[in-house]
């Protein structure tokens, strides 16, 4: 039989690793919104990115791209991958940052939607990609899996990720105070400033979710007046798919405890 002071030593062992235990769970539960899972199919070491579409609204009369990464970030509500807050940026231009630069777009990272949809298989221009104009799904999805079926949402942005603009008319991206003004007639075509929208819908085609297209100068459906109120897209940053941070400290502080017990226990057994 192992002694009292053996015994006591497991007991203690088992209490710290409840203790550890414990305080993860809490720590996790500190952030009170969306716990991000990676997608099914991927291995540890892969990467991924998800994306998704504000439930709240704003305006686009800000041409400071801060804003609107602030916006995203607020809608996440504190989302949260392998027990760390995810940092999120808005798909948008201005008319001095492309979302091409805003998101990164350099990374070959696939991306998902929260239920694990895959939309892109990368965030370049490649076939298949989130600025080739021909994506896997259509972004739909809010940062909790509901779905949208339809609304506008504004990006002041090309298919190809740039500021949308125009030969004669100039840029369109967020907060750009375009009138549409026509250097030739010298008169502006809209009365308000306008900024490009894109359309939610599970059915679209091409670059619609991020551009609807414009016509000409007197038929513009994808552009709206800066001071609608309209959702967004928002973009997680690059994550890296690890085992359950959680299940492997209990699995190894558990271990642990099985290991120097059952020593404990031989040694009180050949010494009897």
């Amino acid at each position: 039989m192992p002694s009292l002071s053996q015994q006591s030593i497991v007991r203690r062992l088992a209490l710290t690793v409840l203790f550890v235990v414990g305080f993860q769970f809490s720590a996790n539960m500190a952030f009170a919104g969306v716990v991000i899972q990676a997608p099914v199919g991927l291995q540890p070491g892969d990467h991924f990115r998800i994306i998704f579409v504000t439930s709240g609204t704003t305006a686009a009369t800000s041409n400071n791209i801060a804003d609107y990464n602030s916006f995203v970030n607020q809608q996440a509500g504190g989302a949260t991958y392998d027990g760390r807050l995810v940092q999120w940026s808005a798909i948008a231009s201005t008319n001095t940052v492309n979302a091409l630069a805003n998101i990164n777009s350099a990374s070959s990272s696939a991306v998902y939607m929260v239920d694990g949809t895959k939309v892109a298989s990368s965030t370049t221009g490649s076939a298949g990609g989130l600025w080739s104009s021909n994506l896997i799904a259509q972004p739909t999805e809010g940062i909790n899996g509901n779905a949208f079926t339809s609304g506008f949402v504004w990006t002041g942005t090309s298919g190809n990720g740039m500021e949308y603009s125009t030969t004669i008319f100039g840029g369109y991206g967020l907060g750009s105070n375009n009138y549409g003004y026509n250097p030739y007639s010298q008169m502006n075509v809209f009365s308000n400033p306008q900024v490009q929208v894109g359309a939610i819908s599970g059915s679209q085609t091409g670059s619609n979710w991020v551009q609807i297209p414009n016509n000409s100068a007197s038929s513009t459906p994808g552009l709206k007046n800066w001071t609608d109120q309209y959702q967004m897209y928002g973009i997680s940053q690059e994550m890296t798919v690890t085992p359950e941070p959680s299940t492997l400290l209990i699995s190894a502080a558990g271990l642990l405890v099985i290991v120097l017990a059952r020593r404990w226990f031989n040694r009180g057994a050949v010494a009897g």
